[in-house]
């Protein structure tokens, strides 16, 4: 294992929250945006973000407006603090 090897991965994650969010994700249509989700009376909490977390990598808070795009997010640092990455 390197350093660069993920110890957490975590792909394609969706927290969907209403009356059924699972039979909704299963037959949710591809590229729906979060207004169109929210229409159906659901609202999507985190929306297929995809993270690999490397040894000694610390994380904080990530922080994004509504309408970000975060469909995959690798974090690739050797220092145990933000500010050393």
């Amino acid at each position: 294992m390197t350093l660069n090897t993920p110890v957490i991965s975590a792909k394609n994650v969706w927290k969907l929250f209403g009356p059924d969010p699972k039979r909704y994700l299963a037959k949710m249509k591809s590229g729906m945006d979060f207004n169109s989700i929210r229409d159906d009376g659901y609202i999507a909490g985190v929306k297929d973000v995809s993270i690999d977390v490397s040894r000694g990598v610390v994380l904080s808070r990530i922080r994004a407006a509504p309408s970000a795009r975060l469909g995959h997010l690798t974090f690739e640092c050797q220092g145990a603090f933000p500010s050393q990455c």
